[in-house]
């Protein structure tokens, strides 16, 4: 019964002596989070100015302002035949788009890079008249582009939505510019050019309306198409549109009588 007693004492102090020594306990590996914002090892919220300021400032009244943009108006193109200035053809479509960053800066009218028949084309400008792409070309020409030439292609051209017909206008409108006399018996007008295709005939009306504010049309005589700008009731006047009429190109251009 004794030596029971003792070796019972004996086994619990081996027992304490084991259970005492770190070294002989198992570690628990650290759990790894899985969690990856950025926002939850934050002691605060992230700032914001105006909820925080909804949520400080109950009592007080708070005006939301909204700037509306006026609402832009599409533009409206008419294509028609007419003329601009190619100053790049080739297979190679980086170095047109190199030719492209190059023009854009030292000119203000349109440049196009156009894709047709295997080649990219980089052209500029939409123009009605030749002598207009002419004075373009000369231009890029002493910027470096010395081989620049003028194309006769389909350009567009905006259409304006309050133009005003020439022959409607009296001689009490507001536009200096319009002075017809549709109910006179005695007029002028300017003969532009003579053809026998009506189909040029055409182009060249549709191209002298977008110039100018004056009746422009066709009139069929000995299978001749006959172009006629205007009604004019002095010569004065008459000789003044005469002369823009050449600057653009049509110098065979002259002054009709009426009577």
């Amino acid at each position: 019964m004794f030596q029971n007693k003792w070796f019972t004492i004996l086994l619990f102090c081996l027992f304490l002596a084991f259970s005492c020594q770190p070294s002989l306990l198992k570690k628990s590996e650290p759990q790894k989070s899985n969690i990856d914002s950025v926002f939850f090892y934050q002691k605060k919220d992230a700032p914001d100015p105006f909820i925080d300021g909804l949520l400080n400032a109950s009592d007080q009244t708070v005006i939301l302002k909204k700037r509306l943009l006026p609402k832009s108006i599409p533009i409206k193109f008419k294509e028609i035949d007419g003329f601009r200035v190619q100053v790049f053809a080739s297979v190679d479509s980086f170095n047109a788009l190199s030719v492209l960053k190059k023009v854009k800066p030292i000119v203000k009218d349109s440049v196009y890079l156009i894709h047709k028949k295997n080649l990219f084309k980089v052209q500029v400008g939409d123009f009605p008249y030749r002598p207009q792409a002419d004075s373009l070309r000369e231009a890029l020409k002493q910027k470096g582009f010395s081989g620049a030439w003028c194309v006769q292609t389909k350009i567009r051209l905006p259409v304006k939505a309050d133009k005003a017909s020439a022959s409607t206008v009296s001689s009490g409108s507001k536009n200096k510019n319009v002075e017809i006399a549709s109910d006179l018996l005695e007029y002028y007008q300017i003969q532009i050019f003579a053809t026998s295709s009506k189909e040029k005939a055409q182009t060249i009306v549709d191209q002298l309306s977008l110039r100018f504010e004056y009746q422009c049309h066709f009139v069929e005589q000995n299978q001749l198409f006959k172009i006629m700008l205007g009604k004019f009731a002095t010569r004065e006047k008459a000789e003044e549109v005469l002369e823009q009429v050449k600057n653009l190109g049509f110098t065979d251009a002259w002054i009709v009588h009426k009577p």
